[in-house]
């Protein structure tokens, strides 16, 4: 298939007619470039000469479908980012999740640590209570206290007994 023609202008006053072929291979209408070189002012010699080095130039950049093969298009793109997925996937994915900004939202009625410290304030902390306590007896004290009190029970009990038995056998 042919493909059309391109126009390269080296100067505004001469413009090139290119053709690009199959192959790679430039050709373009060199003689008709002379003629429009030397009603430009060129000389035989350089005319010759502009349009031998553009079209070596031109020749020598010109890609062909073989050196474009390696170069990925934009199927192959699609076709590689395919199983990827796209920031709007992202979002719908993310879309039943909370956010910073629902979470924030839903604990604004409830109270912080500072409201609760300050609410607290007024209140006896259990160092308070300790402090307070201090000279009064804890259960291990009045549970030692309660066995004192009942050996010295048995102690007077005892010695009761003994006192009564002395009496009876003095007045016997």
């Amino acid at each position: 298939m042919a493909e059309p023609f391109r126009c390269l202008s080296l100067d505004p006053k001469i413009s090139l007619l290119v053709k690009v072929c199959g192959m790679g291979a430039v050709a373009f209408d060199t003689h008709k470039v002379v003629k429009d070189l030397k009603r430009a002012g060129f000389n035989d010699q350089q005319a010759e000469a502009v349009v031998s080095a553009v079209g070596e130039a031109v020749g020598e950049n010109v890609a062909t479908k073989a050196d474009l093969e390696p170069v990925a298009t934009k199927a192959d793109l699609q076709a590689i980012l395919e199983p990827y997925a796209t920031k709007a996937d992202l979002q719908a994915a993310l879309e039943p999740y909370v956010t910073k900004a629902d979470l924030r939202a839903t604990l604004e009625p409830y109270a912080t640590k500072a409201d609760l410290r300050a609410t607290l304030e007024p209140y006896a902390t259990k160092a308070d209570l300790r402090a307070t306590l201090e000279p009064y007896a804890t259960k291990a004290d009045l549970q030692e206290t309660k066995a004192e009190l009942y050996r010295a029970i048995w102690i007077q009990t005892g010695a009761i007994i003994a006192a009564v038995a002395a009496l009876l056998r003095l007045f016997r």
